[in-house]
């Protein structure tokens, strides 16, 4: 049987890929460069652990040990990238890759143009998606443009992963124009490209995703979505306890999109919903396994397993999801934090939160016959805890 091989393994994306194979019996692979930082490749979902070099500090070395270790199987393994980085890498290195692995993206730089900001919004305006109104930091008009739409803006890696690694935040948001002269020299500074984009109003809970696979054909064949209640960091952060709200309206705009632009494979459009005209805008695209994916896997859709099913030759099963189910999907540890910045911004009460605990949870980390990597999460969150109180008491 082929091998799935995961790249990602220190965070809980993959941790739901290795269950989500690992319920059809398919023989998983951690591929990672420190394993002591890790918590993913003890789940009893994943099969084996192979070294490979950190893709940050030695890029060709980190592609010369994922074609090692495929190239010494007897069947090709198939590539689960679970970050966005992972993602672009393939594409870069698509021909090398293909050779040996068989890989859920089918087009080599399709997937890279989807993540970009400023190609996927040309991408959404060319097939009549609505966005918000987005102009790149080099626009000579910039502020004069800005001014008259009206503030507030919020200024965006046009790679969303190259902005996080430099400034530790999703975006900036931006109020003015002397707050948007000083981002942009920021921007310039770490020479990152960005692109500034219109706010559209509404809380975080106007937020949408829809999640759909499409089929080497261009079909859409499974569907649903859902709706985030809480992010972190708030307002424009990741899913922290987002709940399955099946909304027609969502398929309608985003499958013929998907279609239309050649994807094929797993993508999730995150929209947002206007708080006044109700109109949805898309915000993002994601193309590698979502942070949902327990929550969508729970309703009943197992894209991973469709991934892979669609590499390896395996008939391919249509299903879609279109009554909302009771379960919200919940990473305790930064639904925690999120909820305390919350209440002290005064956009939640107590109340309204405690509201919103009614629905059935599937939780991030934490499964009662696959405990090891929960405790494995809580050691290495109590170690990050405790170094920082030290840094703390060394000031």
């Amino acid at each position: 049987m082929h091998k799935a091989v995961v790249l990602g393994s220190n965070y809980y994306i993959a941790l739901s890929v290795f269950r989500s194979l690992k319920a059809f019996g398919v023989p998983t692979v951690a591929a990672d460069y420190d394993i002591t930082s890790c918590y993913a490749h003890l789940s009893k979902g994943c099969d084996e652990w192979v070294y490979v070099r950190d893709y940050k500090l030695d890029e060709e070395g980190f592609i010369d040990d994922l074609v090692s270790y495929a190239s010494k199987q007897m069947l090709r393994p198939v590539l689960f990238p679970c970050a966005d980085p992972y993602v672009e890498l393939i594409d870069r290195h698509y021909s090398r890759l293909s050779q040996v692995f068989l890989l859920t993206y089918r087009t080599p730089g399709l997937a890279t143009q989807v993540l970009d900001k400023s190609s996927v919004d040309a991408l959404a305006l060319k097939y009549g998606l609505k966005i918000p109104v987005t102009f790149h930091q080099d626009d000579p008009e910039l502020s004069t443009k800005i001014n008259e739409v009206g503030y507030p803006f919020v200024m965006k890696g046009a790679i969303s992963s190259e902005f996080v690694k430099n400034f530790r935040v999703k975006l900036f948001v931006i109020n003015n124009d002397n707050e948007l002269k000083h981002y942009l020299n920021l921007a310039k500074e770490k020479e990152v490209d960005v692109i500034i984009q219109q706010m559209i109003p509404g809380f975080d809970d106007h937020m949408y995703t829809y999640d759909a696979y499409v089929n080497a054909q261009g079909e859409v064949i499974a569907a649903t979505s859902c709706q985030k209640l809480r992010q972190y960091p708030i307002n424009f952060g990741a899913s922290v306890y987002t709940k399955h709200h099946y909304v027609k309206a969502l398929h309608d705009i985003g499958a013929p999109f998907l279609s239309q632009i050649g994807w094929s494979g797993f993508a999730e459009i995150e929209f947002k919903k206007h708080e006044k005209t109700g109109e949805f805008y898309m915000i993002e695209v994601n193309v590698r396994t979502t942070n949902l994916n327990e929550l969508l896997r729970k309703v009943g859709i197992n894209f991973p397993y469709l991934a892979y099913s669609e590499a390896v030759g395996f008939p391919l099963e249509s299903t879609f999801v279109t009554e909302t189910q009771p379960y919200v999907f919940w990473y305790m540890y930064e639904d925690g934090l999120a909820i305390l910045n919350y209440i002290k911004t005064k956009q939640l009460t107590f109340k309204d939160v405690m509201s919103t605990f009614n629905l059935k949870k599937v939780e991030s980390i934490f499964a009662w016959n696959d405990l090891r990597p929960f405790f494995r999460f809580l050691r290495l969150l109590l170690k990050k805890m405790f170094k920082s109180v030290l840094r703390r008491i060394k000031r």
